[in-house]
């Protein structure tokens, strides 16, 4: 039984060593992140998300009844997600939770946590229009920018860079190993399934798109960046192949993984506007045919 960073392994020196310039891409992804919470860029308020009223956690722009139905699918998502990380862990052992996937799975769970536990509470007490966002409301939108971001990375990367350089081992065990290891069904709802489930809360929700929280996305990144340098340390192997710091190409892949986060934040900002849009022409569809329908019987 192989585990993922056994694959491409390779001997590394007694003392492992990571370059200097990888360790600076991320001290520099920590400073900017830093610098986009600390100056809230195109934010439209002085205090940013906490300006934001309370309801547009729990309410969605698709009609009456939705705070309701949004808490259900909430309360659903939480139970297979939670359920889902319980199964997979011991059917396969507690090691998965070293892997960047997993941990964006957790913050999945997290985040259908703390939106469930606001919708729940929205429901049971009533705010006012004018009450502004609590803690508990603002970790729910702060959770949603970073994890629909974080979800987009998973899927991605794996399909498109990591299950492509495993199938490419000459080992043929190894490759058997990989394609058992993604194709299967606790993979296809930690690097598929979980798009889905993040996209549809982000649709039906009326939470709105705040720049300057994506630098938290650069934070949860970088720290996994850190989690990654700590293992290779520890046991002398990284978590992923591409993750190698001592590969030629390593501040390439470096760069181009800090780079890919500006790419990430400029799709979850475009699916944010694409919700937006929609609910407006619906709206003024909606708008539309009541009138035909006034006119007709008037």
């Amino acid at each position: 039984m192989f585990n993922l960073f056994e694959v491409f392994s390779t001997p590394e020196p007694e003392v492992p060593k990571i370059p200097a310039p990888v360790v600076a891409i991320l001290a520099f992804g920590f400073v900017v992140s830093a610098y986009i919470i600390r100056i809230m860029p195109f934010s439209t308020s002085p205090n940013g998300a906490w300006d934001l009223p309370s309801h547009v956690v729990i309410k969605s722009r698709w009609g009456a009844g939705s705070p309701y139905y949004l808490f259900l699918y909430r309360l659903a998502l939480l139970a297979w997600c939670f359920g889902l990380l319980v199964s997979h862990t011991l059917s396969v052992g507690h090691y998965i939770f070293g892997y960047f996937t997993i941990w964006t799975w957790c913050l999945l769970t997290t985040y259908f946590l703390l939106a469930t536990m606001a919708s729940y509470r929205g429901l049971r007490r009533p705010k006012s229009p004018k009450q502004t966002v609590d803690r508990l409301e603002f970790s729910v939108i702060a959770v949603l920018h970073v994890v629909v971001a974080a979800v987009m990375m998973v899927d991605s990367l794996t399909w498109l860079v990591l299950v492509p350089m495993l199938r490419s081992n000459p080992d043929p065990e190894k490759v058997r190993w990989a394609e058992k290891m993604f194709f299967n069904f606790y993979s296809y709802n930690t690097h598929g399934a979980n798009m889905a489930f993040i996209l549809a809360e982000l649709f039906f929700s009326a939470i709105p798109f705040v720049p300057y929280l994506m630098g938290y996305l650069g934070f949860y990144v970088a720290t996994f960046g850190i989690w990654a340098f700590a293992f290779f340390r520890l046991t002398g192997r990284w978590l992923y192949p591409f993750l190698d710091a001592n590969e030629p190409w390593a501040i390439v892949a470096y760069s181009g993984i800090f780079a890919g986060c500006f790419a990430f934040v400029g799709l979850t900002a475009a699916l944010f506007g694409l919700r937006d849009w929609l609910a407006l022409r619906t709206k003024q569809t909606v708008r539309a045919s009541k009138h035909v329908v006034a006119d007709k019987t008037s």
